[in-house]
Formats: C-alpha cells, sequence, structure tokens
C-alpha cells in the first residue's frame, strides 16, 4: 500500500490499515489461502455443501498475527451438536464463527 498507514475507522474505532485489504480471492495471501481452505474443507466435513465466508479485521487489512479468523458459515440456527463440533475443532488458528443464510455482502469474502 505505497508504504503509507492508511486508518479504517468502524463504529468510533480507529485502525491502522497494516495489510492490503482483500476485495478478490486472489488478494489472500498464499499462506492464509492454505488457512481458509482448510477451515471450509472441515467445516462442510460437518456441515455438509455451504458457502465459508471470511469477514472482519483479516479482508479490512488491520489485523495482526494474533488477529483471529473471523467466518461466516451459509447455514441458520444450526443444532447445538454441529456447532459444537465446529467452534471446539482444532484449527490451528484462532477461528470466530457465526451462521447466517444471508447472501454475500461487500465486507465478506466467499471461500472458493
Amino acid at each position: 500500500m505505497g508504504g503509507k498507514n492508511f486508518v479504517y475507522c468502524n463504529m468510533n474505532k480507529r485502525f491502522n490499515i497494516q495489510h492490503p485489504i482483500m476485495k478478490v480471492w486472489e488478494d489472500v495471501p498464499a499462506d492464509q489461502m492454505e488457512i481458509l481452505l482448510e477451515i471450509k474443507r472441515v467445516v462442510q466435513s460437518f456441515a455438509g455443501d455451504c458457502d465459508v465466508s471470511l469477514f472482519g479485521s483479516r479482508i479490512k487489512g488491520y489485523w495482526t498475527e494474533k488477529s483471529d479468523y473471523d467466518i461466516t458459515v451459509g447455514i441458520d440456527l444450526p443444532d447445538k451438536s454441529l456447532r459444537k463440533n465446529i467452534e471446539s475443532y482444532n484449527y490451528g488458528v484462532k477461528v470466530h464463527v457465526f451462521y447466517s443464510t444471508r447472501k454475500w455482502q461487500p465486507d465478506m469474502l466467499l471461500i472458493p
């Protein structure tokens, strides 16, 4: 990003943008692509064929090495055992899972 520090403002919070904003899958760094594809594979092994999307600091560019992966799983109100399987799985990285059948939004990146 030209060596400049940009600032992203959201709900009266300011975050220094340290990384490029991810608008399309090709913008995702290769190491994160592998992580995201594995997250999707695991989620779909429990939930079946469903959309899995990334949102939050990772796509907005203000993540740090300690940031989690905010994921939306394209199912509404999964039963308790399905939620437990998805949310308690050891992905090797911190993952925060949300559920919604709401279609893709501009602030979400669909994992192919």
